[in-house]
């Protein structure tokens, strides 16, 4: 079909090429997003968050921290900063007790960025089982989109 024949009218097709534009873009902002992974000492489990998701998906920022200062001081690991929770706009912890470090320590106003993942510390570093729990874990398949 030639162009010219096309039954479109033009301002019909510049409204939806704008929204398509709108939409397309919308997308992308949501889906560029700066990710924080949170546990006690950043030695297994978010550490291994952040590496494994930084390796499968290119569109996110990943970053990750500890929550004990005495444990991250020992291992010589990050330790989470109010800076690094003013950066991320979605914070993955691995228990409930680092959203309640969060609240004790920065107060309620980054709470609204927790997701809570339920995943114990019986893990070390990139264990099969442990990526088996992040591939899986129901707050964490956004990023499959």
């Amino acid at each position: 079909m030639l162009l010219n024949h096309c039954t479109i009218p033009l301002g019909h097709f510049l409204r939806y090429y704008v929204l398509y534009l709108y939409l397309f873009l919308s997308s992308l902002m949501v889906l560029a997003m700066n990710i924080l992974f949170l546990c006690t000492s950043n030695l297994h489990r978010s550490r291994t968050a952040e590496d494994y998701f930084k390796s499968v998906k290119k569109n996110h920022v990943f970053q990750s921290a500890g929550l004990s200062e005495k444990y991250c001081a020992k291992y010589g690991t990050q330790l989470c900063s109010v800076e690094m929770l003013k950066w991320a706009d979605k914070i993955f912890v691995m228990e409930s007790l680092h959203a309640n470090r969060i609240r004790q320590y920065a107060g309620e106003h980054y709470l609204a960025k927790v997701e809570i993942l339920h995943i114990s510390d019986i893990y070390k570093y990139m264990q099969p089982e442990l990526l088996d729990e992040l591939k899986s874990n129901a707050h964490l398949q956004f990023m499959s989109l």
